[in-house]
């Protein structure tokens, strides 16, 4: 797979509109300055530049305030709403 999908993937870590917070930086590729913050899964990168792989190791696309950027699941948190 070659693209940004933002739909659900069947085996990814997240589902679309999961909301996640970031907890730290795996590697040098984690945009630090969002560690700590909250947001929203908004799609996966199986583009395959950084070592993806389809369907379990994507980019997680996470939309926090009004910018969006790419992590590893190990940088990320579910969220669990407390009903």
């Amino acid at each position: 797979m070659n693209s940004i999908t933002e739909k659900n993937v069947p085996g990814a870590p997240f589902n679309i509109g999961d909301k996640v917070k970031v907890i730290k930086a795996a590697d040098e590729t984690c945009a630090v300055q969002f560690i700590g913050h909250q947001g929203v899964v908004s799609g996966f990168d199986y583009r395959g530049a950084v070592g993806q792989s389809y369907p379990g190791d994507p980019l997680v696309v996470v939309v926090i305030g009004h910018a969006s950027s790419s992590f590893w699941k190990e940088e990320l948190e579910l969220i669990k709403e407390v009903l």
